[in-house]
């Protein structure tokens, strides 16, 4: 119990750290549109509890965007920026083959590092950020969780059967 109240914590603790570091944070625009997006949205998701594990894992022609552990869920998250989203949302840019190659990636990941982590299920989630142009911070972020089902690319076993919705968390600067 002394544990759990310990674990508890820290995690809140971590929660208010980084909300600070993200009022205080500026990024620096002359960075690609695309780095600025996963920077944030790594700083989104650890205000949010999870714990990054790895940024930007590529093994040969495979590539995660954002690694990262929620309680005892290994999460791969895809991240897609865009500077309007006037004619397309831009987690709409997630497609099928996007999304056979994210699936492809994660089983790597999952082959070499699963074991080590000590974690059995796993999930994929999309955030999709709308960031215009010259603005020091996102004007959206949408966070969606168990967006893509690896069992039409894949015949995993795995896999974590969750909390699907429809609607994703947006949040509006």
């Amino acid at each position: 119990m002394r544990i759990s109240f310990l674990s508890n914590w820290i995690k809140r603790l971590r929660i208010w750290y980084y909300k600070r570091l993200d009022s205080l944070d500026v990024y620096d625009l002359s960075q690609p549109l695309g780095k600025r997006g996963e920077q944030y949205a790594a700083r989104y998701l650890q205000t949010k509890g999870y714990e990054i594990v790895r940024k930007n894992w590529k093994n040969g022609q495979y590539e995660l965007d954002i690694v990262a552990q929620d309680g005892d869920v290994l999460v791969f998250v895809e991240v897609k920026t865009r500077s309007d989203d006037d004619i397309n949302p831009p987690e709409r840019n997630v497609n099928g083959e996007k999304q056979r190659r994210i699936v492809k990636a994660a089983e790597s990941f999952i082959k070499m590092y699963m074991n080590l982590l000590g974690l059995k299920e796993y999930r994929f989630d999309v955030v999709g950020i709308v960031w215009r142009h010259g603005e020091k911070r996102p004007e959206i972020v949408r966070h969606w969780e168990d967006c893509i089902d690896p069992q039409d690319y894949t015949s995993s076993p795995r896999r974590k059967s969750s909390r699907r919705s429809d609607d994703p968390f947006t949040v509006r600067f």
